[in-house]
């Protein structure tokens, strides 16, 4: 969570670098950044997925607004051991007004992060990722964070 504290803006890509560990040989992360409002209200703004084992960065392809990943390069997770991921979630434009406050939920599959159209956002309900049976660790530190475009309001 993070509250807010003075009016502005986010505008322009929404990226998770993560450094997680897992007891299996891969598994999937899904996240979902919600604004909530003063009031309570909760609003979606990004969503995004990555497999573990598809983590291969082509920096020659990747821009500012996403890091491609080679999902055609899969590295077999060790298990226990921590690799650092990039999660590209969808660009979210937003108003934030001081006293709200961003959250940002982490997942290892969509059912548990589901939003429906009618909430005003795409919904992963009926995405098929396999299913792991996994025990995944998230490290917080450096190789964690949540990377976000913000403009002052004017």
């Amino acid at each position: 969570r993070y509250a807010v504290p003075a009016d502005s803006e986010i505008a322009g890509p929404v990226r998770l670098r993560l450094a997680l560990a897992s007891s299996e040989i891969d598994t999937h992360v899904v996240t979902r950044l919600d604004r909530v409002d003063r009031d309570g209200s909760r609003h979606c703004l990004s969503m995004g997925n990555q497999r573990a084992a598809a983590r291969h960065v082509m920096p020659e392809v990747s821009t500012k607004a996403e890091i491609a990943i080679d999902d055609r390069i899969l590295t077999p997770l060790v298990p226990n051991e921590p690799v650092d991921l990039i999660v590209n979630m969808t660009p979210a434009a937003a108003v934030l007004h001081a006293g709200d406050t961003l959250e940002l939920a982490v997942a290892s599959r969509p059912a548990l992060l589901a939003v429906s159209v009618k909430d005003g956002f795409l919904s992963y309900e009926n995405y098929a990722l396999p299913q792991y049976i996994a025990r995944n660790t998230l490290f917080h530190g450096p190789r964690t964070m949540l990377e976000v475009t913000t403009l002052e309001a004017a």
